[in-house]
């Protein structure tokens, strides 16, 4: 329905007003002084007649100006859905991944197995099952928020370690991307957390099926750190920080970065693996003040490497927030990257992993690194006396208040087609190890991202297309014809009846009325005169 102001219906042209032309005071009166006009054949006067034409035609010319804006919305509109929905068809071209398991619901620990052995990094700990993790209060589950905690509230006895958890998914991967938004981890001197992938089966000990440390700190760092583990044979020397990956390496021993990803490797500290550093804030005190944030670990086998991105809460990517469908080809840069070759470290390194959460104290990263972690200080400082790692676990519980993990979300998705990587990644054509030839990948990307450009531009293309069409046939859509929407009926019949009478007068190339229209009354004479006059487009 179309609504009108009376001010703007009741003006008159000041060219046409005359002494003797009717006034009126609304829409309705002016309507109404309109169709007496032009049924009563124009027995009023001359200036009437003029004025009832002026105001006829300029209520058509402004129902044709709306009705010609609301087709031109409507037509913008459906461009806009249409070129939207080509970019969702582009963006699906270029993004192979689909959710297949969400962890951070009231089933969670239904979908994990606890270790209940000794633990075999010689940790201070004593990790609980299920059931006794449960009546101890240390894992709880519910949609968006997981607890996954340890004791802090008794001291231990020599030989005792402090109850806590460690769980294993029971679901095996061979290749992912692993989505993890951490509200809260475990801090704190002492304490050794981490989210991590590893594979092991009685025939495979571990390190044969390799192990991926997604997050893992110690102590009171301020960064955690994602390394690889395995077996011989898995070296990184070619990967360059600033360029493949935007944090550090770790320093080794007695080189400065541990880029050997064997668990024996020389000149790095005992089972260091390939180790880089995260960004600051990335862990610890700090990282649980601000809501901690999100983790995106990709494994990606087909493209040869490992990846790993961390972002700040309220930083994430639309496509991570949003849950929809991730594409890390949009995220730049990662802090961490591995490569993933025959030559270099093969792709047998890693199978058959699974998804382990855990809160260890001390054990054998915890006891090296305690001397320079600034945690004796700490300790002297409450105590009158430094303390070793295993002397503060165990004498002072209140202290781990903070040791527990805060998951809102734990999803993994798959790949279900080729996902490209963005253009800005150099092509390495690299004959020096096995001869492999990297630019064929690169070309298979470019060519997916180029299909997804391409279709995109075409749903823009067809939009415009359309848009240009709809207008063409509303500039050959016959003057004066009145939309649907009018409100004026009574005008809309003394239009019809001038045209029934102006057909039989006109050429025969015009389309003649359906029905014979009566002698026309002198005030349709006069219309018609004006209408020869230059001014039947008005009509």
């Amino acid at each position: 329905m179309n609504h009108y102001k009376a001010s703007s219906l009741c003006s008159v042209p000041s060219t046409v007003a005359m002494t003797n032309a009717p006034t009126c005071s609304g829409a309705a009166s002016r309507f109404s002084g309109c169709r007496s006009l032009v049924e009563s054949g124009g027995s009023n006067s001359s200036g009437s007649s003029r004025c009832s034409r002026q105001q006829h035609r300029h209520h058509q010319q402004q129902q044709q100006q709306q009705q010609q804006q609301s087709r031109r919305r409507s037509a913008s509109q459906r461009a806009v859905l249409l070129a939207s929905s080509f970019m969702t068809v582009a963006s699906a071209s270029t993004s192979g991944y689909s959710l297949k398991e969400s962890y951070a619901t009231e089933s969670f620990f239904s979908k994990f197995t606890f270790w209940s052995d000794i633990d075999p990094t010689k940790g201070i700990v004593d990790y609980l099952d299920e059931k006794d993790a449960e009546a101890a209060g240390l894992i709880k589950a519910s949609d968006g928020n997981v607890y996954i905690g340890s004791d802090h509230t008794r001291s231990l006895e020599a030989g005792q370690g402090r109850k806590s958890i460690r769980i294993h998914s029971r679901n095996a991967y061979n290749a992912g991307l692993f989505i993890a938004k951490i509200k809260h981890a475990p801090a704190g001197c002492g304490v050794w957390p981490a989210f991590w992938l590893f594979g092991e089966d009685a025939e495979h000990p571990w390190p044969t099926w390799g192990e991926y440390d997604i997050i893992e700190s110690v102590h009171n760092n301020t960064r955690s750190s994602t390394t690889l583990h395995t077996s011989d044979i898995c070296r990184q020397e070619m990967i360059m920080e600033g360029q493949d990956f935007s944090g550090v390496w770790q320093e080794g021993s007695k080189k400065p970065h541990a880029d050997l990803c064997d668990y024996d490797a020389p000149d790095q500290y005992d089972n260091q693996g390939c180790s880089q550093r995260a960004p600051e804030g990335s862990f610890g005190w700090d990282f649980n003040a601000k809501q901690g944030g999100t983790w995106a670990a990709e494994w990606d086998p087909d493209h040869g490497y490992i990846r790993t991105w961390f972002w700040p809460a309220g930083s994430e990517p639309a496509d991570v927030s949003s849950k929809g469908v991730p594409n890390p080809s949009w995220w730049g840069r990662p802090f961490s990257y591995f490569l993933l070759d025959a030559s270099s470290c093969p792709l047998t390194h890693f199978q058959n992993m699974r998804i382990v959460f855990n809160i260890d104290f001390c054990g054998d990263m915890g006891e090296g690194t305690w001397q320079w972690s600034g945690c004796p200080e700490l300790s002297k400082a409450r105590t009158g006396s430094e303390m070793t790692c295993e002397q503060w676990v165990a004498s002072q519980p209140e202290y781990f208040s903070e040791a527990y993990w805060s998951i809102e979300r734990l999803d993994v998705y798959q790949r279900e087609g080729p996902l490209p990587s963005p253009l800005g990644e150099r092509i390495e054509l690299n004959f020096g190890r096995g001869g492999e030839f990297k630019l064929l990948e690169w070309a298979k990307e470019f060519i997916w991202i180029l299909t997804g450009t391409l279709i995109a531009a075409g749903g823009a293309m067809g939009a415009v297309f359309v848009g240009r069409v709809e207008r063409r046939i509303q500039s050959r859509t016959p003057h004066g014809e009145v939309g649907t929407n009018a409100n004026v009926n009574v005008t809309e019949e003394a239009i019809a009846e001038f045209r029934a009478w102006r057909g039989l007068r006109t050429s025969s190339n015009r389309p003649r009325p359906l029905i014979e229209a009566s002698p026309p009354s002198p005030a349709r004479r006069a219309m018609a005169s004006s209408d020869r006059r230059g001014n039947a487009n008005q009509i």
